[in-house]
């Protein structure tokens, strides 16, 4: 069967109409993104609620936990925790104040278990320090995960090598920090472990007041 052939004006007319259809595509798939985006940027904005004060500072809360401003000489200094300040008034503390200052020097983290190395985590990512290294007490020398690394103990801590001692529990009544000698212990089970190096992290900045 011969085909018929197609006149210029039919061409023509056939290629305004796919071009008109491909227009229409566009022009779906634009207003689907701008749709997506309006959708995603709710739902970012969404999971930001509005903030609360503690102690004159402002914290805002989001999916991922508080945040707060420090002031600083070199400007706002942001921190992020999990816990809320009042969240964590009622862990105990004995020892003499920490103070950000102190913290500008070697520290030397000491955690074991997944629940430790979260809490030491947690205080990581919020302190500054010329430098931060894991450890291992003298007790622990000969196990495996102390392998290459540099053994210390609370007495060996100074002001230029401070020590953060990390300790989980079974016994969810033995929250505590304490800190002397430049040496803070942080003990708490499972549940409590981060409350208490957020505790701990709200004292180093001054949040929550030594009384």
């Amino acid at each position: 069967m011969i085909s018929k052939f197609e006149t210029t004006e039919e061409r023509q007319k056939k290629a305004d109409r796919t071009k008109m259809i491909f227009s229409i595509i566009m022009v779906s798939i634009l207003l689907m993104s701008v749709a997506s985006f309006a959708l995603f940027y709710n739902q970012s904005t969404s999971q930001e609620s509005g903030s609360t004060a503690y102690n004159n500072y402002k914290f805002v809360y989001s999916t991922e936990g508080w945040k707060t401003s420090i002031k600083t000489p070199q400007g706002p200094y942001y921190i992020a925790t999990k816990y809320f300040p009042g969240d964590v008034e009622d862990i105990n503390y004995l020892g003499s104040p920490i103070s950000n200052n102190d913290f500008q020097s070697i520290i030397y983290f000491v955690a074991k278990t997944d629940v430790e190395r979260a809490a030491a985590n947690e205080i990581d990512q919020n302190i500054l320090a010329q430098k931060k290294e894991m450890t291992c007490l003298p007790e622990d020398a000969n196990e495996s995960a102390c392998y290459n690394m540099t053994i210390r103990s609370c007495e060996n801590a100074n002001y230029l090598q401070k020590i953060i001692v990390f300790d989980e529990t079974d016994n969810e009544n033995e929250t505590s920090i304490i800190y002397s000698n430049n040496c803070l212990r942080i003990k708490g089970s499972q549940h409590n472990l981060i409350r208490a190096a957020d505790k701990a992290i709200f004292m180093i900045f001054n949040i929550i007041k030594t009384q």
